[in-house]
């Protein structure tokens, strides 16, 4: 199989499945109660966070370690990964979990049922990981697939069936359980994870050392497409959270655009610098750097369809959305010219850089949205914008230092 005909085949597969959760959002903002979607966008936001944390770079090992032909570590690997780290995080999240009850004498039981789901989804991301970087295309497609429909139509079902938001977790939670025995008993036929006798302490030593700056930077990153509504949820109302998250999902159709060139840029970007020396990446940089402008156009254009969507099934429900819309498409606009250069800073192994960056970032939308929330609701989606710029300029800096650095070697 061609190399572009197989990264067709796989890009294909992440398309139709984020199709999928995406029309399941919308389906969501509409059938929900506005407090309903408040809570959920809310939890949903947490248990974003939470799989990044989990898996532990995890899948990014496999994918790694896969491919320079080193099987037996990642048998390892993932035998650590199962038994020590995934097991470690569970307990730390439960024991958090029960002190934040007991702080606020509340049991959200909702917390516990999506510390469990985030242990289920990271077990069947790590084996979706395996299948994709081994190629195994149909075995990848039906999986995907299968794990994509549990954790969007089965919540979805939940919800409609007994109209609260547990229920919609809960589902998710028991249709959960057949594609991570799946994952499990394939993981293990093909790694035998469990027979390992390892030194414990060594190895979990280095997934300890290999893993964190990987969850650092994915988590940090996530956090400023979601924090928003996390931080949001902590200050206002759940409607508010509600009418905000509206707002998201409909500039979320250019989140959509963002990661699928971000995916396919990556693989360009790395095939053609591979071929050049220092000098060359550094003229190619520089001849090529300004074209990530024309995306600005590609805003207001995005913006049509966003605001037709909204006045069509939203508006009625959720009114006066129309600038923090807009506010909330430019901030992730400027996310996709940022993974333009992100793509270089990758490539030369400076994904600290992105750390910092993403961190800056973090930190001014915390700060931010505490005084900006209360202008109005698209107040908050001013911090956003704020973060974005913050992480675009401090991207941009570093890459040309990297670049700059590399020619003068």
């Amino acid at each position: 199989m061609k190399f572009s005909n197989l990264l067709m085949k796989l890009s294909s597969v992440s398309i139709l499945t984020s199709i999928l959760t995406l029309l399941t959002s919308f389906i969501l903002a509409k059938v929900m109660q506005v407090e309903h979607f408040g809570e959920y966008s809310f939890y949903q936001s947490i248990l974003m966070l939470l799989i990044n944390i989990v898996p532990f770079g995890t899948p990014l090992a496999i994918a790694v370690f896969v491919n320079t032909g080193t099987k037996a570590k990642v048998s390892k690997i993932l035998d650590n990964t199962l038994f020590i780290l995934i097991p470690s995080a569970f307990g730390i999240m439960v024991a958090i979990w029960v002190l934040y009850s007991a702080f606020t004498e509340r049991l959200e039981l909702v917390y516990l049922t999506i510390i469990i789901n985030s242990v289920f989804m990271s077990i069947n991301i790590l084996f979706i990981s395996y299948l994709r970087t081994t190629q195994q295309v149909k075995r990848y497609a039906i999986h995907f697939f299968i794990y994509t429909c549990c954790i969007t139509i089965a919540g979805l079902v939940g919800y409609v069936f007994y109209n609260q938001v547990i229920t919609f977790y809960l589902a998710i939670l028991l249709f959960l359980l057949i594609p991570t025995y799946i994952s499990l008993k394939h993981l293990h036929t093909d790694f035998k994870i469990g027979s390992y006798k390892r030194n414990k302490k060594l190895f979990s030593t280095w997934s300890i050392k290999y893993g964190t700056p990987i969850v650092a930077s994915t988590t940090v990153m996530s956090f400023l497409v979601v924090g928003d509504k996390i931080v949001l949820g902590f200050l206002a109302s759940n409607n508010a959270v509600a009418s905000y998250a509206v707002a998201a999902l409909l500039a979320s159709t250019s989140l959509f655009v963002v990661n699928n060139f971000a995916a396919a840029w990556s693989s360009y970007l790395f095939k053609k610098l591979s071929k050049l020396s220092s000098k060359e990446i550094y003229s190619y940089y520089s001849k090529q750097k300004y074209k990530p402008l024309l995306a600005l156009p590609l805003l207001f254009i995005s913006y049509i369809p966003q605001l037709f969507a909204y006045k069509i099934f939203f508006a009625s429900k959720y009114p006066k959305l129309e600038l923090t819309i807009l506010l909330l498409n430019m901030a992730y606009t400027l996310l996709g010219i940022s993974k333009y250069f992100m793509g270089y800073l990758n490539y030369f192994g400076k994904n600290v850089f992105i750390f910092y960056s993403a961190l800056a970032a973090s930190i001014i939308l915390i700060i931010s949205s505490k005084y900006t929330y209360s202008i109005q609701l698209y107040g908050l989606s001013i911090s956003v914008l704020m973060a974005f710029v913050t992480l675009l300029l401090l991207i941009v800096y570093f890459t040309n230092k990297v670049l700059l650095n590399n020619v003068n070697k």
